[in-house]
């Protein structure tokens, strides 16, 4: 708990020192004495205090841009609110989420939840992905998910690399379950992309995020797709990737495709 404290107290000092001037970040480092410093962090009375004072500074001054110093300090609060008793956590990063508008705010909330061990920190996160009106703080959420343990990850990824109506982020979606640790898992989350996604695009980032996946697995996904997908380019991108990987099977089902009508 000490450190944990020390920690946000850290944050919250540089917070306060921000509210304090109007001076550039070099100018106020200069100016805060030593003894300023230690006043500060005698403020603290204890741990509950400091987690307050770091929620209050992450929600304040929301209009201020995002050149202003005070961006990297009311990010390091919301890391600081991440060490913190899951549940309050969760509340208090979700208010902060609430009440700002800054896209690089809202970001830092979404990586901070994921590292807070709590269902509602998984829900959060997938609402964020589903429903945030901006692609990065999407992003952001996505790739918190990527990161966590929960075995609904990987169904939670093809679901939006089917449905996003955003291409750049469905295929964030495509990549990050290819890095899924459960082999069969990821080729078959893939395999459902390339068979119900309408979007060429995606299918054939399915098709390349496929040789990151157990060879024993993704070669019958990459077989069906070389016979028999629509689009030309998804077809020639299995065949490239077959070429990769490169092993008995992958070559003869090449070898079958070059003797195909």
């Amino acid at each position: 708990m000490k450190k944990q404290t020390l920690a946000i107290a850290a944050a919250c000092v540089v917070a306060l020192l921000l509210e304090m001037t109007s001076f550039s970040p070099i100018s106020y480092a200069y100016r805060a004495s030593h003894n300023a410093v230690k006043d500060l962090i005698a403020y603290f009375d204890t741990a509950d205090d400091a987690y307050d004072r770091a929620h209050e500074f992450v929600i304040a001054e929301r209009t201020r841009p995002s050149a202003h110093p005070a961006i990297e300090v009311r990010k390091a609060a919301v890391y600081a609110l991440a060490d913190g008793e899951p549940d309050k956590a969760v509340e208090a990063l979700l208010d902060a989420f609430q009440a700002t508008d800054e896209v690089e705010v809202r970001k830092a909330i979404a990586y901070a939840l994921e590292d807070v061990d709590s269902e509602r920190a998984f829900d959060a996160l997938v609402k964020i992905l589903q429903s945030d009106a901006e692609t990065e703080v999407r992003k952001a959420a996505l790739y918190a998910l990527s990161d966590r343990d929960e075995p609904q990850v990987v169904a939670v990824l093809a679901r939006t690399a089917r449905s996003a109506s955003d291409a750049e982020l469905a295929k964030a979606a495509v990549y990050e379950i290819a890095d899924f640790a459960n082999s069969k898992a990821a080729a078959s989350a893939l395999a459902e992309i390339l068979a119900e996604s309408p979007v060429g695009e995606i299918r054939k980032a399915a098709v390349y995020a496929l040789e990151d996946v157990d060879s024993e697995d993704a070669i019958p996904v990459l077989k069906r797709v070389l016979a028999g997908d629509a689009n030309v380019e998804v077809r020639k991108a299995a065949a490239y990737t077959l070429g990769d990987i490169a092993t008995e099977e992958a070559t003869s089902a090449l070898v079958t495709a070059t003797n195909a009508p």
